[in-house]
């Protein structure tokens, strides 16, 4: 039976002799690469020993920290098939490979069959690696477990370039996403707009059906990457809510139709990418652009949408510029009517000095009234007295209060 195990550990354990398939040992030289890039491609494996009809196995390869796995795969006649080629492997010149085959069990990461470890010495195609086990059974010392592989080596004088790829790619696919999220704030934000919102949405679409895969292909390609990069930078007002809160027909009907212009040229460079992608001619002319600059017909792409986003802007801005002159000429009138309302103020307070000095007047004149008709009370008083009744008296009194009520 096999031992079961768990997954490849750092630690490689014991090195077999140079018999075991391992080569000579090979000290580094300053003529020596500091680092080589190893790629393996799992051929088939030989001499399994008989399991059930469902048996399925799997090789690894390790080297240090990194392990690179095949699929699982049945036996037929004693013979497992992969054909995969594996993640190529960066290592120093004195580095191992740990190559090791597993039977796969389903309550279990796999029981271990067979080890060998290598040098990436140099390159070799379709080369048998016996497989060693320390329990191994009667059967298996007699046939081992032969493992073929075709490994090629080389300088990994690419690998800073084949970063560089790969960051490309990223790169792309970030810009690609930036602009479905631009695109899709837009799409949102003019929901409720009848004349917009479909071009937005038909954009959106388009741009989110275009695989991530098919980047790759574009990595080096100054037309894709010009045309992602126009895409983007045309929607940078995006998450701008104060651009678009007025943007309709009957109100801004300029800025709304330059807008939908924009949505539907990004349609026209969504089924460029795709027919330039599916192009028969494609590869040559991709490798004909590679650095070569931009062909005419994406400038005049790129072209149009930086017109179209200088337009967009123009018109917000003429559009603010008239809004705030209104404003301004609504505050001009309500000035006018508040020195209109001012001046009536004045003149109310001018009137009311006026009749304020009238009633001062009044009480000047009341006061001298009201001592003429005391001191000519007394008078009568005393006259009467002497002369008259008191019933005259009286009479006498009641004419002066009435001739005081009629001056007041």
């Amino acid at each position: 039976m096999w031992n079961t195990c768990q997954m490849p550990s750092n630690s490689l354990g014991p090195l077999p002799s140079q018999n075991a398939g391992t080569g000579p040992q090979i000290a580094e030289s300053e003529e020596s690469p500091s680092q080589l890039r190893v790629q393996v491609t799992v051929l088939r494996a030989h001499n399994i020993p008989h399991t059930k009809s469902r048996t399925k196995f799997y090789v690894t390869v390790t080297s240090q920290t990194t392990t690179n796995s095949t699929q699982s795969v049945p036996t037929k006649e004693s013979i497992a098939e992969w054909n995969k080629d594996l993640d190529a492997f960066i290592v120093r010149p004195s580095s191992r490979l740990v190559l090791r085959l597993y039977e796969k069990r389903r309550a279990s990461q796999g029981v271990l069959i067979g080890t060998h470890e290598m040098m990436p010495v140099e390159s070799r195609t379709n080369v048998p690696f016996p497989l060693s086990n320390d329990d191994v059974q009667a059967e298996q010392s007699i046939r081992p477990i032969m493992l073929y592989l075709t490994v090629a080596v080389s300088p990994a004088e690419n690998v800073l370039h084949d970063a560089d790829e790969a960051m490309t790619i990223i790169n792309l696919s970030n810009r690609l996403d930036g602009v479905l999220e631009r695109i899709k704030w837009v799409m949102d934000t003019v929901s409720s707009v009848a004349e917009l919102h479909p071009y937005a949405k038909m954009a959106y679409s388009l741009l989110f059906a275009i695989p991530k895969t098919l980047l790759e292909q574009f990595q080096r390609d100054d037309n894709i990457q010009t045309l992602l990069v126009a895409m983007h930078e045309a929607f940078e007002f995006a998450n701008q809510k104060d651009r678009f809160q007025t943007i309709t027909i009957e109100r801004v009907p300029r800025q709304a139709q330059i807008l939908a212009l924009m949505l539907q040229h990004v349609c026209n460079c969504c089924d460029f990418i795709q027919s330039y992608a599916k192009n028969s001619h494609f590869w040559k002319r991709m490798f004909k652009n590679t650095g070569s600059g931009v062909d005419k017909k994406i400038e005049d792409f790129r072209t149009t949408l930086l017109e179209l986003h200088n337009a967009f802007l123009d018109e917000a801005t003429i559009t603010t510029e008239i809004t705030v002159l209104q404003i301004l000429d609504d505050v001009g009138i309500v000035s006018a009517k508040v020195g209109i309302i001012s001046a009536d103020v004045g003149t109310i307070s001018a009137n009311v000095g006026r009749i304020s000095s009238q009633f001062d007047g009044m009480a000047i004149q009341l006061e001298w009234v009201s001592n003429q008709v005391l001191d000519a009370e007394k008078s009568h008083t005393a006259q009467a007295r002497d002369s008259h009744p008191p019933r005259v008296v009286f009479r006498e009194h009641a004419r002066l209060f009435w001739t005081l009520l009629s001056i007041g």
